[in-house]
């Protein structure tokens, strides 16, 4: 491989390594944000987040500390299992019933 060769790849190389650094920066500094300034326990840039079940209360279709992949949306039916935010904790529990805009668990 020749010296122009390499000093190219060497180049994109950082390239890359500076937008990985910049990209984790920023959501870092995003979801700091999140939680501390605007009090969100579950911040979702991408509409989508990560948590885990903390209690028994869905059993037996979830069990404690089972992983969850949470999806942003604001189409809700009935028996749609949902996450909220209320008195500072995550709630996950199933939808049983919709009334006009108010959602019943």
């Amino acid at each position: 491989m020749n010296e122009k060769r390499k000093k190219i790849i060497q180049y994109a190389m950082r390239i890359v390594l500076l937008i990985i650094i910049s990209f984790t920066f920023g959501l870092t500094v995003y979801m700091w944000n999140a939680k501390k300034i605007n009090n969100d326990l579950m911040p979702m840039p991408f509409k989508i987040a990560i948590g885990y079940v903390k209690t028994g209360s869905m059993q037996p279709n979830l069990n404690i500390n089972d992983l969850i992949i949470v999806v942003k949306t604001n189409d809700y039916e009935v028996d749609d299992i949902i996450v909220y935010q209320s008195c500072g904790e995550l709630i996950v529990h199933r939808i049983v019933s919709i009334n006009d805009k108010t959602i019943i668990t």
